[in-house]
């Protein structure tokens, strides 16, 4: 209505009052400025482009997972088809590291996880990752990771190291997930053992993660006890991934 009153797009300049939530508590990189989407907002939705996405189940309702996940009988995991990240790279190579594919796995995954434990209702505190099936939409994701890194061959092995800015970038990103665990709850065990494995998967690429894991979770709130029951089940978790060692604990 605005642009057809004033022939202007209309923006709403009170998402940059400082005493709003968002965007201030957004990365940077997301926070809304004037004049528009940058180049690098439409690489992040060309990176959505070559990611996976989840086929609709019957009445245009996305299927969510089998019945091991404690959900309903009735809905069936998306195909491994349905997940795989499309490269304009040469067969057989792969292009340079791109964040933004990360972080947009990241995403999908956080989304995939919430639409889950939504239809789980008040079973969502018992799915665990290991109850999803290989082919469960969160099961891929994780699996895409080692798509989008430049330095990990299809059997999963590092062939080289990444260049040092490459493992600066994957560093930051990985210390973005690391504090996400620290905002998280108990009540979510699902949730909290994706995002340990998305760093597990990232850790294959980049050795060095697994020492600065080390070093941010001697940093990890503890004030109150709800933050020292997360924060040992933040540390089995690395643990029982190999992020962590129990030597580093000592």
């Amino acid at each position: 209505k605005h642009r057809e009153q004033t022939g202007q797009p209309f923006y709403d300049m009170s998402i940059f009052n400082v005493n709003q939530r968002y965007p201030t508590s957004l990365p940077e990189q997301l926070r809304p400025k004037p004049g528009g989407l940058r180049s690098e907002h439409f690489q992040l939705y060309e990176s959505f482009q070559r990611l996976p996405r989840q086929t609709p189940g019957p009445g245009g309702v996305p299927t969510a997972g089998g019945p091991q996940s404690g959900l309903a009988p009735g809905r069936t995991a998306p195909s491994p088809s349905n997940v795989s990240v499309d490269t304009d790279s040469t067969p057989g190579q792969k292009p340079q590291l791109g964040i933004e594919a990360l972080s947009a796995i990241a995403a999908k995954l956080d989304s995939a996880v919430t639409q889950l434990l939504s239809a789980a209702g008040p079973r969502a505190p018992e799915i665990k990752l290991l109850m999803l099936p290989p082919e469960h939409q969160i099961r891929q994701l994780l699996a895409a990771v080692k798509q989008v890194l430049p330095n990990v061959n299809q059997s999963g092995i590092m062939t080289h190291n990444l260049a040092a800015s490459e493992q600066e970038a994957v560093l930051a990103f990985s210390q973005g997930i690391f504090k996400r665990l620290y905002e998280l709850n108990l009540s979510e065990p699902l949730r909290l053992e994706t995002l340990v494995s998305l760093l597990e998967n990232i850790d294959v690429s980049c050795p060095k993660l697994g020492k600065d894991i080390g070093t941010w979770a001697t940093y990890a709130p503890t004030n109150t006890e709800q933050q020292r029951r997360l924060h040992r089940t933040v540390l089995l978790l690395l643990i029982r991934s190999r992020l962590l060692a129990v030597s580093v604990l000592d």
